[in-house]
C-alpha cells in the first residue's frame, strides 16, 4: 500500500510539472505559426474616408422631436447631420423627413434631399426639391420650404406646383399656418392657377 501510494504521489507531482509545460508549448506553437497582422488591412474605411471623418464631425440618423407653442407635434429625421463650423447652433442635414401633426389631426409630411436646422432661430429650411403632402389631400412640389419649430407655420420661398382636392394648381408661393381656432389655413399667393377636375 505504501509503495502504491508513493507511486501515485510521484505521478501527480510529475503531471503538475508536465501539464503546464505542455500548455506552454502549445501556446508557443500558436504564436510561432500565426501570420503577421497588417493593422491597416482590417480597417473598415478607406484612407480617404478616415481623413474625411477626421475633418468632418457627423451624426448618423439624428432625430428631433418636439411640440410647438400652438400644440402641434413635430418630428424631423435625417440620414446625417453636420454642425456648422461658424455657428454650432446650425446643422446641415442630408435626406430630411419632417412630420407635423396638428391638434386637430391634420398631418403634414415634408421630404427633401437637404436642409439646415437652426436652433437659435428655431427654423428648419428644407431645399433641393421639396415635397409637401397633407392628410387633407394636397401634394406640393417646390425648391425650398422654411418651417418654424416653435409654431405651426411653413412657407415656400419660390414657385410651387401641385395637386389638391379641386385639381392641379400652381402659384408663386404658398404659406400654411394654424389659426387660433386650431384649423390649418393654406394660402397660395402671387400668380395662382388652378385647373379644376371634372366630375
Amino acid at each position: 500500500m505504501t509503495t502504491h501510494g508513493q507511486g501515485y504521489s510521484r505521478a501527480v507531482a510529475g503531471l503538475k510539472i508536465a501539464l503546464p509545460l505542455f500548455a506552454l508549448g502549445l501556446l508557443s506553437t500558436l504564436f510561432l505559426l500565426s501570420r503577421p497582422v497588417d493593422p491597416e488591412a482590417n480597417l473598415p474605411f478607406s484612407e480617404a474616408e478616415v481623413e474625411e471623418l477626421k475633418r468632418e464631425q457627423r451624426v448618423g440618423r439624428p432625430t428631433y422631436t418636439g411640440m410647438t407653442g400652438d400644440g402641434s407635434a413635430i418630428t424631423v429625421v435625417a440620414d446625417a447631420a453636420r454642425p456648422d463650423i461658424t455657428n454650432p447652433a446650425r446643422f446641415d442635414a442630408d435626406n430630411l423627413s419632417a412630420q407635423i401633426e396638428t391638434e386637430r389631426g391634420v398631418r403634414i409630411d415634408i421630404n427633401a434631399p437637404a436642409g439646415v436646422i437652426d436652433n437659435d432661430t428655431e427654423l428648419l429650411t428644407l431645399s433641393g426639391g421639396v415635397e409637401v403632402q397633407t392628410s387633407d389631400g394636397y401634394t406640393v412640389l417646390t425648391n425650398e420650404v422654411e418651417t418654424t419649430l416653435d409654431s405651426t407655420r411653413l412657407e415656400t420661398t419660390g414657385r410651387v406646383e401641385g395637386t389638391g382636392p379641386a385639381g392641379d394648381l400652381s402659384a408663386d408661393r404658398m404659406e400654411m399656418t394654424q389659426q387660433e381656432n386650431g384649423t390649418t389655413l393654406m394660402v397660395f399667393k402671387g400668380d395662382v392657377k388652378v385647373i379644376y377636375k371634372g366630375d
